[in-house]
């Protein structure tokens, strides 16, 4: 492992190297919420992280951290500053290609190295891995993570891979089901702050929607039919792994989330979902 200070200039050098060229990402919604991404932040390492490294990036997607009037994180590894500065809300970093091996990465207020949650992970070689943070009003500091596995491992040449996460504050008591075309749900149950999948899919977009799941929670059966939020056109893009994120952007509501789709190609504002 390197060290520190070593690890600091290889992070701010592989931030400067060209964005992955898997698919195409030309996306139906609108631009992620507000401010911009990352200063230093230009992509990740081409290629699929091969050798003894793997790949790595960050999306913020907490409202209101660290506070409702600048939500701008630096990232930190190991305790230091990575070079990921003033990461805004609704943005993502592009890849970063970093040793494999044990980090800690943490989120600090812009400017500081005091960190408002630290979180370890183990990065092995090939790995392909995005940390999204989110916003949770019962964690001691309101934000937690949720980390995705983009291995493609076993995707059929010309299907795409869909991961989702459910990250919708508001909703934290509820599970919910995830509702495609047809009013299939393809995904039962959904925990707050957990993510499900993978969902293998043909090329092109499907519709998708949330439904709050009140029979888990002691409640009655919603129809499918009526979605708490959805049916909204998700891209899925062949032979690459695409995340949808629930995240609740106005945490005063009791029910009021966007839906973000990550690509491997997305840096900066992350495209939200609009209705088909």
């Amino acid at each position: 492992m390197m060290s520190k200070a070593t690890f600091g200039l290889a992070i701010v050098a592989a931030l400067g190297i060209g964005v992955i060229g898997c698919g195409d990402d030309d996306q139906s919604g609108t631009g992620g919420t507000g401010g911009t991404g990352a200063t230093g932040g230009s992509g990740g390492a081409g290629g699929a992280g091969g050798g003894e490294m793997a790949m790595v990036r960050v999306a913020h997607l907490a409202p209101e951290v660290p506070s409702a009037d600048n939500t701008g994180v630096d990232i930190l590894v190991d305790g230091a500053a990575s070079g990921i500065e003033n990461l805004q809300f609704g943005n993502s970093t592009g890849y970063v290609s970093l040793p494999a091996g044990d980090y800690v990465f943490g989120v600090a207020a812009a400017g500081t190295t005091t960190s408002l949650l630290d979180v370890p992970a183990t990065l092995p070689a090939g790995g392909i891995f995005t940390v999204v943070a989110y916003r949770d009003s019962a964690a001691a500091v309101p934000v937690n993570v949720l980390l995705f596995d983009e291995d493609p491992t076993g995707l059929a040449s010309g299907s795409g891979r869909v991961l989702v996460g459910h990250g919708a504050d508001a909703e934290a008591v509820d599970p919910v089901d995830i509702v495609t075309d047809a009013s299939a749900v393809v995904v039962d149950e959904l925990a707050f702050g957990a993510t499900a999948g993978p969902l293998d899919l043909a090329e092109g977009t499907v519709n998708i929607g949330f439904d709050v799941d009140t029979a888990a929670a002691g409640g009655g059966t919603d129809a499918n039919d009526d979605l708490d939020v959805g049916p909204l056109a998700a891209p899925v893009t062949a032979d690459v792994v695409t995340l949808l994120v629930a995240v609740d952007t106005d945490t005063s509501a009791e029910l009021v989330p966007a839906i973000y789709a990550l690509l491997p190609t997305t840096e900066g504002a992350i495209t939200t979902l609009s209705a088909p």
